[in-house]
């Protein structure tokens, strides 16, 4: 974004969904049902900048682990992880691994990697993570190698 957007003096647009990330946590568990997969998506994000915080929007998180679209899917996991729902969570982090796109893959496996050691349970999923085909593949690979051992340390 230009950064004469980002100094404007009066709010256009943009500023709902930018000013929607400073709120608390019960206006960034609201954000997980709205209809556009981006909102869900931030509002999960900020729920994971919150962490253990975030634990009253445990219900909402848990709903968000069935969202249609990936990313938002995927960060509701990591945020959940955080607030005691680790063993609803790893499994829709696993599966994201198994994703057919490699950032989504790799979302899953830097949530993991954030997980540290409570993440041993996914050790063998990330090194099955692996790809092929282009750079960001490539990036998923070196991944699968490092996270997994990173865990083991």
């Amino acid at each position: 974004m230009p950064a004469h957007f980002l100094r404007a003096p009066h709010p256009g647009p943009f500023y709902p969904l930018v000013g929607g990330l400073y709120g608390g946590g019960d206006e960034k568990a609201q954000k997980l049902a709205h209809q556009d997969p981006a909102m869900r998506f931030w509002g999960a994000v900020g729920l994971v900048a919150l962490g253990a915080k975030a634990s009253p929007a445990a219900a909402a998180l848990r709903k968000a682990l069935k969202d249609p679209a990936p990313n938002p899917r995927v960060a509701a996991a990591e945020a959940l992880s955080f607030c005691g729902g680790l063993d609803d969570a790893l499994p829709v982090l696993v599966e994201a691994l198994r994703h057919e796109s490699a950032f989504i893959r790799l979302r899953a496996m830097n949530a993991l990697e954030r997980l540290g050691p409570k993440a041993k349970p996914a050790a063998q999923a990330m090194r099955a993570a692996a790809m092929t085909g282009g750079h960001a593949a490539e990036y998923v690979t070196r991944m699968a190698e490092y996270v997994p051992a990173r865990l083991d340390r």
